[in-house]
């Protein structure tokens, strides 16, 4: 295999080395280059650089440009760079002229880093609109946009939602019982918690501190000494 790198390597350098190369041949070529810091050397920094290369010459046929803009947003948003991802998810959508919702959910994710929490609500949105089966994160994502923003209501709101559409989560219900005493509503805390408790899905020790230490704050005693008694 290594061979096979080497020889690949050889022969795209020598297109770019090629004068009479044209920006078609170029940008293949640096694509090629990236496709193997990727795979052989899995140099994140090179793949970037390389595909990035292969982008400005504007030149690749349409389908394999807008796969390189999406796997270079991507790329970026793994490292950090999600300013970059943002830019090229935006050039994305205009050139292709089309949404897809890991597009969206990228985009999502680097805005939330960003901390423009109601762009990135938005973002998640569009994700979960256009998506056949959501992610679970993105749900989560949406829950932590206003969570953040001490926007407990509408927390509320996304994640009684976001339940109804992945009822078995854990994620999703233990996040929501936080967010059921921060907008002040313990007692549904304490019911949400309990049932997902009596259904099998709280067991390990932090699940089921969550749902004693939610007895006592609403002044339950007898039923947190049971939980701690059965845990």
């Amino acid at each position: 295999y290594h061979e096979k790198y080497e020889e690949a390597e050889q022969n795209v350098n020598d297109v770019l080395a090629d004068a009479k190369a044209n920006d078609y041949e170029k940008a293949m070529a640096s694509l090629g280059l990236a496709n193997i810091a990727n795979d052989r050397d899995d140099d994140v920094a090179k793949v970037l650089e390389y595909t990035k290369k292969s982008l400005d010459l504007n030149a690749l046929p349409n389908v394999t440009h807008f796969g390189a803009l999406l796997q270079y947003a991507n790329l970026s948003m793994s490292e950090e760079k999600y300013a970059d991802a943002v830019t090229t998810i935006d050039q994305w959508l205009v050139q292709s002229g089309t949404e897809k919702d890991t597009a969206y959910a990228i985009k999502a994710q680097s805005l939330y880093r960003l901390e423009k929490l109601d762009e990135a609500a938005a973002a998640v949105r569009k994700a979960i609109a256009l998506s056949e089966k959501p992610n679970e994160g993105w749900y989560q994502l949406l829950m932590a946009c206003y969570y953040e923003q001490d926007k407990f209501a509408e927390a509320v709101v996304e994640g009684e939602a976001a339940l109804k559409v992945l009822p078995g989560s854990k994620a999703i219900t233990r996040l929501l019982g936080n967010v059921y005493i921060q907008a002040e509503q313990p007692d549904k805390a304490v019911a949400l918690l309990s049932a997902a408790y009596q259904s099998g899905m709280m067991t390990t020790e932090s699940e089921i501190k969550q749902l004693y230490q939610l007895y006592n704050f609403g002044e339950r005693p007898l039923e947190a000494i049971k939980v701690i008694e059965d845990g």
